[in-house]
């Protein structure tokens, strides 16, 4: 066995014996793992041959220490350890290794050893957070610039589709950690768009009313910019579908429900 494993070496210059491998029709994966499960009883003399192989006792530690050495590489690369769940580095799969780590420390079988050296090179254990709070970052990083949480739904910050996340954001709000909208909440995030929209065609409105006396406006007004006269045309045509308390706020400022009775 021992020769078949030299003329294997030899051949490939390493140790990693396939479990099924087979050498000459000689079974030499099956006696390698022989060999790792007799080693404490094993003879010093027998031990060192094999050492002398660089042999692979423990393949696991092994695989390991290949999959870390990998991500070093990454993060030299890139400057962080946000592996993509399917990248691969050198033919090795690192994204699966990755998610390895973080299944097996889940469910407390990754000894701490490891789990100490992975948080010495800020290895991130839950993906999901990180990339939330990655993405939060960027529409602070848009507040902060724009001075305001209406994040169109087309804008891209760094490359990065902002408003597509915004906008799932609204649509998780009922299923959303409450700790997330609190952050949120903290960039006075709109989280209904429409409702915002109602609210300044209000203010306008109100505004118009102030200075002009009445509500009726041609369909083509605008004031600062904002389309009132086509705001206004909206709330007459949804009347019917419109909630109670939107209804009485404008009955109230004397609203002008049909716009050719009232000329």
């Amino acid at each position: 066995g021992f020769n078949k494993l030299v003329q294997f070496y030899n051949r490939e210059g390493t140790c990693k014996v396939d479990k099924l491998f087979i050498e000459d029709d000689f079974d030499l994966g099956q006696w390698v793992g022989v060999q790792r499960n007799n080693r404490v009883q094993m003879n010093i003399k027998r031990k060192s041959m094999l050492d002398a192989l660089d042999f692979i006792w423990d393949p696991y530690a092994e695989q390991w220490e290949y999959g870390f050495v990998q991500l070093m590489k990454f993060k030299t690369k890139h400057g962080h350890c946000r592996v993509p769940t399917y990248y691969e580095e050198n033919e090795f799969r690192l994204g699966s290794w990755i998610n390895t780590q973080r299944q097996q420390k889940k469910n407390r079988k990754l000894p701490k050893n490891l789990i100490d050296r992975l948080n010495s090179v800020d290895f991130i254990w839950d993906a999901s957070a990180y990339e939330w709070n990655f993405r939060y970052l960027m529409l602070q990083k848009f507040v902060n610039t724009e001075g305001h949480c209406k994040v169109p739904e087309s804008c891209k910050l760094e490359s990065f589709t902002l408003g597509q996340w915004v906008k799932t954001q609204r649509k998780n709000k009922d299923k959303m950690p409450s700790e997330r909208k609190e952050k949120l909440d903290t960039l006075d995030f709109i989280w209904d768009p429409y409702a915002e929209q109602w609210e300044k065609g209000f203010d306008k409105l109100l505004q118009f009313k102030e200075l002009e006396g009445h509500c009726n406006m041609p369909d083509c007004f605008e004031v600062d910019g904002f389309r009132l006269g086509t705001w206004v045309g909206t709330q007459r045509r949804n009347q019917d579908s419109m909630s109670p308390e939107r209804k009485q706020r404008l009955d109230d400022i004397g609203f002008v429900w049909d716009a050719l009775a009232a000329a």
